[in-house]
């Protein structure tokens, strides 16, 4: 089905700016209806999805590794860190910071002076 096939081009891309009009050449379908069949589908918009996979992607981030949290937001395809930071604290409850201060995971090597 088209629409799942945009979900997995949405997963894919997440980092870029993506629009209707981009996703719908990729499947060859006009950009009002693939809106409309995604809402449908899913019950949330391209801007939702895109975001809910940028804050995953951010978290696994955030817990797994010390990278900065502005390369994290740059990494996820947020350029502005202020921003990322408003969406990460909407998406979880949490700011950036605090999510990594609670759920960082220590790698054993890490360890290894």
């Amino acid at each position: 089905m088209e629409i799942e096939m945009v979900y997995r081009f949405i997963r894919k891309h997440f980092r870029e700016d993506l629009t209707w009009e981009k996703i719908s050449e990729y499947v060859s379908l006009s950009p009002d209806y693939l809106r409309k069949e995604f809402r449908e589908h899913y019950g949330m918009t391209l801007a939702h999805c895109v975001r809910d996979f940028r804050m995953e992607e951010a978290s696994k981030m955030l817990t797994m590794t010390s990278e900065r949290i502005g390369m994290i937001a740059y990494k996820v395809g947020i350029k502005n860190q202020a921003y990322f930071s408003k969406c990460f604290r909407e998406w979880s409850g949490m700011t950036p910071r605090s999510f990594r201060e609670k759920y960082y995971c220590i790698d054993e090597e890490e360890l290894i002076i």
